[in-house]
Formats: C-alpha cells, structure tokens, sequence
C-alpha cells in the first residue's frame, strides 16, 4: 500500500510502475483511509491471473457451490462454517 501511494503521488515518466493484486481492491473497503485514490493510477496490462479454487474434506456435506450455499442458509448462527483465507484484506 505504501508502494502504490508512492506510484499514485510519482511523476508521470513513464518509468514509476508498480503491480497490484486482489487485495489492493479490498483495502478500500476495510481501511479508514488510503494513502491514494484508485483515479490517480491507470491500468496498462493484464499480465497475470489468479484463479481461486474452492476446496473441502471429501467428507464435507456439499459437492458444489449451490450445495454450500444451501448448507450455509440452512445453518444457525450457532453452527457456522469454517473457512480459512490467506490473510485479512485480500481478495482471495
């Protein structure tokens, strides 16, 4: 993030680039503020994805996503699913 505020705030040369993943479209959202505003940056190429896979113990009750949906409704706030991501505000 401090990387990114330096890009946004640098000067148009042509040679201050930076990369960004997922988690930079999270921060927004989970920060009080930001060291810049996504307008001050343009995207110039794709040059990576990332897919995300979703994945449970063979013995999980839900074979898909329509079945994880249906098994997380039908649950109590007492009986919640664990889940485990990389990290706090990141997309993946």
């Amino acid at each position: 993030m401090i990387a990114l505020g330096t890009v946004a705030k640098s000067q148009p040369d042509g040679y201050t680039l930076a990369t960004i993943s997922g988690s930079h479209t999270v921060n927004p959202a989970v920060r009080k503020s930001m060291p810049y505003k996504f307008e001050e940056l343009t995207g110039v190429t794709l040059f990576v994805e990332s897919p995300t896979a979703l994945a449970a113990n063979k013995d999980f009750p839900a074979d898909n996503l329509a079945e994880l949906i249906a098994l997380a409704k039908s649950r109590s706030a007492d009986d919640l699913i664990a889940y485990a991501t990389p990290g706090q505000a990141t997309s993946r």
